[in-house]
C-alpha cells in the first residue's frame, strides 16, 4: 500500500512538472514573439523619424524575412489641437504603428502611437 501511494504521489508530481515546463516554453515562445514585434515597431519609428518612410495614405504590408508571418499597418492624421492661443496647430501629425501576428490560432498586436512632424 505504501509504495501504491508513493507511486501515485510521484506521478503527480511529475504531472505537474510537465504542466510547468509546457507553460514555461509557451511563455518563452510569446515572449519571443512580443521581441520580435517590438523590434518592428522600433525600426518603423527609426524609419519615419530618418525619413526613409515617406508618411502619406495608410500603408499594410507583410513582413518578411525574420519578421514573416508579421503585418505592419502604418497610419497617419493631422493633429487637430490648439495652442495656448486657441490657434490650430499645423505640421503635425498623430502616427500609429501596429503590428500584428497569429499566434495560437488567435491574432495577436501592439502599436506605437506618437505625433511626427515632416521635415520641410
Amino acid at each position: 500500500m505504501e509504495v501504491m501511494l508513493a507511486v501515485v504521489i510521484f506521478a503527480l508530481g511529475m504531472l505537474a512538472l510537465g504542466r510547468c515546463v509546457r507553460d514555461t516554453l509557451r511563455a518563452d515562445g510569446f515572449r519571443r514573439q512580443e521581441e520580435r514585434a517590438s523590434r518592428v515597431l522600433s525600426n518603423a519609428l527609426a524609419q519615419v523619424e530618418s525619413g526613409a518612410m515617406k508618411l502619406g495614405s495608410p500603408v499594410r504590408e507583410p513582413l518578411k524575412g525574420v519578421y514573416e508571418g508579421m503585418e505592419l499597418r502604418v497610419t497617419r492624421e493631422p493633429l487637430k489641437e490648439k495652442n495656448e492661443k486657441d490657434q490650430d496647430i499645423t505640421g503635425l501629425y498623430r502616427v500609429k504603428l501596429e503590428v500584428s501576428w497569429e499566434s495560437g490560432g488567435e491574432r495577436l498586436s501592439r502599436e506605437l502611437t506618437f505625433y511626427h512632424a515632416p521635415k520641410s
